[in-house]
């Protein structure tokens, strides 16, 4: 299967035009050729798009590893340049969502009950869909909580296995051939980011942070606010959390629509973080715009714990 995936990657990287960046380097332009001359009738596509947005474009289709790795990369501009930085930061929660069904039963497996003993609503609709796990909408029975429920993408592990050996091929690759390859260290990059991504597939570990944060700010609830964890209801590929509602950070405009004074919270946000970073000594680790939201009253709210 690792070979199938592998053709998968080398043909993808064909169709969207990547081995354009292979041409910058007379070690690899040997490649280049060799490559595209034998896929020579496999169609190009999105030849009108710029190559840092082919490269957005490819990594989505390629997958969630490659949507995670990609957001590594867009944190890293001291590796990539800006162009680049941008259009792979637009990677967050834009994967495709796995079927309701397949999500019903992780959660109905997981904690062993039918999703209606559980849950007095679930809508199968996904709220969100991310690369390691989807959010779908719900409310407790015993409570009638509105919950944010976090199911963790099937055979992810297996996946993210088979798709880290390639890229650590190809880091290695990068290291031999390229003159700057020991200086951008490749493979140390790889290797971080499977100790990250291995470390979100268990969603215990990101209760238990997501309640520590929580935890550390009760006194700063005027500026952010961290979901409740409800923990008899979590195990290592559910978690179940608080619903929040609130406008993406990203949104301009609609922080304008509610005169969300920007400056504030700009303010806000950097005091925040170095209280976390520079206080706590525990501090949000994946703070790109798909896990940040603020409320109509200029708070933060904060999503997304595994890191």
């Amino acid at each position: 299967m690792r070979i199938i995936r592998l053709l998968k990657i080398i043909i993808t990287l064909h169709r969207y035009g990547l081995y354009a960046i292979l041409r910058n380097y007379h070690k690899t332009n040997l490649l280049a050729n060799l490559i595209e001359g034998m896929l020579f009738f496999i169609p190009r596509v999105h030849k009108d798009k710029t190559l840092p947005q082919r490269t957005k474009l490819a990594f989505e289709h390629l997958g969630p590893v490659f949507v995670k790795f990609g957001q590594l990369l867009s944190t890293r501009q001291d590796l990539i340049d800006p162009e680049y930085v941008v259009e792979l930061a637009k990677l967050q929660n834009q994967v495709k969502p796995f079927a309701s069904d397949v999500a019903i039963a992780i959660v109905e497996k997981s904690l062993k009950a039918k999703i209606g003993e559980i849950f007095s609503e679930f809508d199968e609709k996904p709220a969100a869909s991310a690369s390691i796990a989807q959010v779908h909408k719900a409310v407790l029975r015993d409570t009638q909580q509105t919950v944010a429920v976090k199911i963790l993408r099937p055979h992810i592990e297996k996946t993210i296995n088979n798709d880290i050996k390639i890229l650590k091929l190809t880091a290695w690759f990068i290291e031999k051939i390229y003159s700057d390859g020991k200086r951008l260290r490749p493979q140390e990059v790889v290797a971080e980011f499977e100790r990250i991504i291995l470390a979100e597939l268990d969603f215990m570990q990101e209760a238990a942070n997501a309640n520590e944060l929580r935890r550390l700010h009760q006194k700063d609830s005027h500026l952010i606010i961290i979901p409740e964890v409800y923990f008899d209801y979590c195990t290592s590929d559910v978690l179940v959390l608080e619903w929040m509602d609130g406008i993406p950070i990203s949104h301009m405009h609609e922080l304008a629509q509610h005169n969300i004074d920007l400056k504030k919270l700009s303010h806000n946000g950097v005091t925040i973080f170095y209280t976390q970073v520079f206080y706590y000594g525990f501090f949000h680790a994946d703070m790109h715009p798909g896990n940040i939201m603020c409320d109509t009253r200029g708070r933060y709210i904060g999503l997304d714990f595994g890191i």
